[in-house]
């Protein structure tokens, strides 16, 4: 397959603190933002936990508008800005924050952007709740998630065990995790507890939280695992394209 966006020989290789497959990293661009080009193109563009600048980079190759990448890590803020410096973005096209995403979610002011990434970061926070209710509060068009879930399942006799009367599905459910404050790319925070919700759990707070959603198709024939992509054909990695309902 030929990329639209190709990170081969890019600086992303040498500062990513996450998996450097080229070809996770190509198909990641591929299908969360290429395949979605209607909602990068021409497009305000907001990445949360926008990391070295690898999908504000992404972003700006297919056309965004503009693109602001919020990071926490001075360090990677640092190492985005010579990243995409390095590779002859125009610099008035982007802006790179430090700071953590739900303080400047909640400064963000209405349609401000058009389009919210939301890429390794759903589950790396115990307040999922809080994160949606500030995107949707900021009103984009649209929202991009990509994220990790639990894959192991309940039996169905327990889940409907633990139902309330009332509910009409099998719940979600959420585990919490303690993340070890010495790797690298733990949560940013006071509180080093996180919790990854499973697949329904995700898609009963999309709906929620007002957005009509479609899941990307990670096992679309197209999409060959040469590399590190087994996570998101194996559903473990679940990403989706979601509308405001009333957009």
């Amino acid at each position: 397959m030929k990329f639209a966006v190709e990170y081969k020989n890019t600086p992303f290789l040498k500062t990513s603190r996450v998996k450097k497959d080229i070809n996770r990293l190509n198909y990641r661009c591929e299908m969360l933002l290429t395949r979605n080009i209607h909602a990068i193109r021409n497009k305000r563009v907001l990445d949360l936990a926008s990391h070295d600048g690898l999908f504000t980079y992404a972003c700006l190759k297919l056309g965004a508008q503009y693109v602001v990448g919020v990071e926490p890590r001075s360090i990677l803020v640092n190492d985005a800005k010579e990243n995409l410096k390095s590779l002859g973005c125009i610099e008035t096209q982007y802006e790179f924050v430090i700071d953590d995403a739900f303080e400047y979610l909640s400064t963000v002011e209405e349609e401000q952007f058009d389009t919210t990434l939301c890429f390794g970061f759903f589950y790396h926070t115990k307040n999922q709740t809080e994160l949606l209710d500030l995107i949707k509060g900021a009103k984009p068009k649209y929202l991009i998630l990509d994220t990790f879930v639990e894959d192991f399942q309940l039996p169905e006799t327990e889940l409907r065990s633990i139902r309330r009367r009332e509910s009409k599905s099998i719940a979600g459910y959420m585990v919490f995790y303690h993340e070890d404050q010495d790797f690298e790319m733990a949560s940013f925070g006071s509180s080093n507890l996180v919790g990854t919700p499973n697949k329904s759990l995700v898609e009963a707070l999309l709906l929620d939280y007002g957005f009509n959603f479609k899941q990307i198709n990670w096992n679309d024939e197209t999409v060959i695992d040469k590399g590190d992509i087994g996570d998101c054909k194996k559903q473990t990695r679940v990403s989706y394209i979601a509308e405001t309902a009333d957009s």
